[in-house]
């Protein structure tokens, strides 16, 4: 994958500060200290939602649960965050925070990023 290729995660991989961080580990924590319980998934079943455009029965079948266990994940997670999964603002919030994750998990210096090629 090129540097190019990547969209709005170009936009990111410069420019992750300290402080984007810190908001994305805040805003995250809740739900990674829920995902020690594997009945809750929660991380994935936000990146599964939002990677399904927020359609819970497409969410539901890729992950292979029913839709009401999507919805009732989705509920906890909007609990553990204090951010609406209606309000456009805060899933941007969310959004971003997982795609802050994504780019340091992906550096293997956790902000370094080749701009040419991109593995």
């Amino acid at each position: 994958m090129f540097f190019g290729d990547l969209g709005t995660m170009q936009v990111l991989l410069p420019a992750v500060s300290a402080e984007a961080i810190e908001f994305s580990q805040s805003l995250l924590a809740p739900l990674q200290e829920q995902n020690h319980r594997a009945s809750d998934a929660l991380i994935p079943t936000l990146c599964c939602y939002l990677a399904n455009g927020r359609n819970t029965s497409r969410a539901a079948k890729q992950l292979e649960v029913h839709p009401n266990t999507v919805n009732n994940r989705l509920e906890r997670i909007a609990q553990l965050t204090g951010k609406s999964l209606d309000d456009t603002d805060h899933l941007l919030d969310l959004r971003l925070a997982l795609m802050i994750q994504e780019v340091l998990s992906n550096s293997p210096t956790g902000v370094a990023v080749n701009r040419e090629r991109v593995a």
